[in-house]
């Protein structure tokens, strides 16, 4: 007996055991069924998207590239600024010169001019700048330091120049212009040479300055840095093609002047081809220069003078990050879209499957919530995973800027350190010099007044000679506290060694320590930074220095060993040396044996890290003795063209 449920077998029957004879005709398939006007409506919303992208991030980009050069056109101003104010006092104290009033007074005298044209050489290379010189009541140059070159200014007059005038006024002459005899750029500081008796105005004193090592320093910047003086000139820049034209077109009478007066040579100020634009909303402006790009551009006053800085900041990011983002946007929608119109033309098919097998349609329309509800969840899933990976990879990201930021700051917190601790040490030995100064100032003048003027000029000597020792003081403390550039090359070592144990020579000093050296005769090469390595070096002696500060023997060494490819320098003292406890954890970030207030246990972390950016090791030594050794190992650079045994 067969039952009601079983299937009857038949000659037509298909697949899925329903009988042909009785299947009712398939529905023709329809692409998408009634969704057509939702996808088409989706696609029209693209180019709206696309749009939306491209606004966002082009207003991303211009605020970040606002921001920057902000920050930037800042330290122009800064470095601008500094460099003029290394020269304003030099024309007022020379004007004080006995040498250049009694020459000023008789103009003709050989013995004068030549001992001015000397000591205005002297000053000149002391001073670094460009050319100084003295100008009679006539504007007629008598003594300059370029006396002896092929192009001097002596015998040249230079009424016609601003600085000339302003001067022979009673003020202080400031001008920017092109040299009339050596048709080189720079900066002109003058001042008047009054007579000592009734305060008349005998000639000026004029000082030039370059400022080419300022537009070389600038060249190395991606921005694009112009300084304009009040007639819209653009007389510095890192575009050499931009030096002498102007944003807009100059009035004819302008034009003429400037022309006349000299100031730029015959350069025709001719004018940038410069469009201007606003952008909308941002506050920014956008210039376009033919032949070099669109830039967003930044101004910014001079103080003391009536120039503008001005940088330009390349918008190649706008629009990098303007196609990124709008292609990823597109890509995005394009996905969504494309999931869209399979998730519509599945769930059609299902129902049009449904519809033709009623018999399965509970299991089908299960299946197809089940799929549904698994399409969604790893649409969700992969959402939420794609947020999360953005998100540690942004974080990473500032991890590691922060972290290089950190250390950045750490190297130079830790030179500071260093400088604090020897800062007595350096107040005593310019204190010293300054009132051996004073004392020799005070016997030259009581000289003067009793015409004995031999004794005042060995007075003035041994006050030239003090300055000299206080400028190499000053030198080595501006050469350690100067932030490295971070680059490696090839160093001297030896050097690093002599100025480390200069900058702690008063310490040395004080605790009565013996210096022993034992040096290669040869000058070894390492890779590394000399800023850098001398830190290293500073820090290991001062740490030995204080181990040192109780020893009843106070004796500290210094010596180098060439090792094949490898240079190791090895400091030793006689202190208490480190407790074996302690041996591991000596180079760990704030771990210190020292009282709190004298360091925070940064210094041999801080050279552990410098030491491995160049590429070498620095660690503990135990040679038996009673005292501490730390060595340091550098990879030896060979000097170009010697040839190893």
């Amino acid at each position: 007996m067969t039952s009601d449920l079983t299937p009857t077998a038949t000659t037509g029957a298909d697949p899925n055991g329903v009988r042909s004879d009785t299947t009712p005709e398939r529905p023709p398939a329809r692409l998408f069924g009634r969704r057509w006007p939702v996808i088409l409506a989706l696609v029209g919303l693209l180019p709206l998207t696309l749009w939306l992208a491209h606004v966002w991030s082009e207003r991303v980009a211009l605020n970040t590239i606002a921001q920057e050069a902000s920050r930037k056109i800042a330290l122009y101003v800064a470095n601008l600024r500094s460099e003029l104010d290394k020269y304003e006092y030099l024309p007022r104290v020379l004007a004080r010169d006995e040498n250049l009033i009694e020459l000023l007074q008789d103009p003709r005298n050989p013995v004068l001019i030549n001992r001015v044209n000397r000591r205005l050489e002297a000053i000149n290379a002391d001073a670094q700048a460009s050319d100084t010189y003295v100008m009679s009541a006539n504007g007629t140059t008598i003594a300059a330091s370029n006396w002896n070159e092929p192009v001097s200014f002596v015998g040249r007059n230079f009424k016609f120049r601003p600085y000339y005038q302003i001067a022979m006024q009673g003020g202080q002459g400031r001008y920017f212009a092109l040299g009339t005899t050596s048709l080189k750029p720079g900066y002109y500081v003058s001042h008047a040479v009054n007579d000592p008796d009734d305060d008349t105005v005998l000639g000026v004193i004029v000082v030039k300055v370059s400022v080419e090592g300022l537009e070389n320093a600038w060249t190395s910047e991606s921005v694009r840095v112009m300084v304009s003086d009040p007639n819209g000139v653009i007389f510095m820049t890192t575009v050499p093609e931009w030096k002498f034209r102007t944003f807009e077109e100059l009035p004819t009478d302008l034009h003429r002047a400037i022309i006349a007066s000299r100031q730029y040579h015959t350069a025709p100020l001719e004018p940038l081809p410069v469009t201007r634009r606003e952008v909308r909303d941002t506050g920014q402006s956008m210039i376009t220069i033919a032949r070099a790009g669109t830039f967003m551009a930044q101004s910014a006053a001079v103080p003391k003078t009536e120039w503008t800085i001005h940088a330009l900041s390349p918008t190649t990011r706008i629009s990098g990050l303007r196609y990124a983002s709008m292609a990823a946007t597109g890509a995005a929608f394009v996905i969504i879209l494309l999931l869209a119109m399979y998730v519509a033309q599945r769930r059609l098919r299902l129902r049009e499957r449904l519809a033709y097998q009623r018999d399965l349609a509970a299991t089908l329309e299960q299946a197809n919530a089940e799929l549904e509800h698994r399409v969604e969840k790893r649409t969700a899933d992969l959402s939420a995973v794609n947020r999360q990976l953005r998100s540690q990879i942004d974080e990473t990201r500032r991890a590691q800027d922060d972290l290089r930021l950190a250390q950045d700051e750490l190297v130079q917190a830790g030179k500071l350190a260093v400088l604090g601790q020897i800062s007595s040490g350096i107040n005593h030995e310019i204190n010293q010099p300054l009132g051996a100064i004073r004392a020799y100032a005070d016997n030259a003048r009581a000289y003067l007044d009793r015409d004995r003027g031999e004794l005042a000029r060995e007075n003035l000597e041994s006050i030239s000679e003090l300055t000299d020792r206080m400028a190499a003081i000053i030198t080595r403390l501006k050469g350690f506290a100067r932030k490295s550039s971070g680059a490696n090359r090839a160093v001297p070592l030896l050097p690093s060694i002599d100025n480390a144990l200069a900058l702690l020579r008063l310490q040395i000093q004080d605790l009565d320590v013996e210096v022993v050296l034992d040096l290669p005769d040869s000058e070894p090469l390492v890779n590394g930074d000399s800023v850098r390595l001398e830190q290293v070096l500073v820090n290991l002696i001062s740490n030995a220095l204080d181990a040192m500060a109780e020893a009843p023997k106070r004796v500290l060494t210094v010596s180098v060993r060439e090792t094949g490819h490898d240079v190791t320098v090895k400091i030793t003292d006689t202190g208490g040396g480190i407790d074996p406890a302690d041996q591991v954890r000596i180079f760990d970030p704030f771990f210190t044996t020292k009282e709190s207030e004298k360091g925070l246990g940064l210094g041999l972390s801080i050279s552990l890290d410098i030491v491995k950016d160049f590429g070498g090791m620095l660690y503990a030594c135990d040679d038996g003795g009673d005292g501490a050794s730390l060595a340091i190992t550098l990879r030896q650079v060979e000097m170009k063209g010697s040839k190893s045994a």
